[in-house]
């Protein structure tokens, strides 16, 4: 008897070997794009309307919003470099799978990389 379950982004699959125990295979399964970006925005989103306008309120509407501003355009500008310095990467290894501390190592010099 074997029985599936699907439990978020995994298949659990269990079943009987032929000594009378069970066993249990866990596959997990790629997460998409989507599901990335979403989770991304839904928590930046998230942060920015229930934190930053109650710590910034005591300095006046326009000083807050201006700040806001230029903390969204700096964080946009770093995340489009981290992309842009993948993607480099990504071209020069022939491979898919780079981390952060990579990247740093690739591209910073040995002071700076540690």
């Amino acid at each position: 008897m074997s029985l599936q379950l699907l439990y978020y982004n995994s298949h659990i699959s269990y079943e009987d070997s032929p000594d009378g125990t069970n066993q249990a295979l866990l596959m997990h399964r790629p997460g998409s794009t989507l599901g990335a970006t979403a989770l991304i925005a839904g928590t930046t989103i998230g942060a920015g309307i229930l934190a930053l306008p109650a710590a910034t309120a005591p300095t006046g509407f326009v000083y807050s919003s201006a700040a806001l501003c230029l903390a969204w355009a700096y964080m946009s500008m770093s995340g489009l470099f981290l992309a842009e310095l993948t993607l480099n990467r990504m071209g020069q290894t022939g491979r898919q799978n780079i981390g952060l501390l990579e990247l740093y190592q690739s591209s910073l010099t040995p002071t700076l990389a540690t």
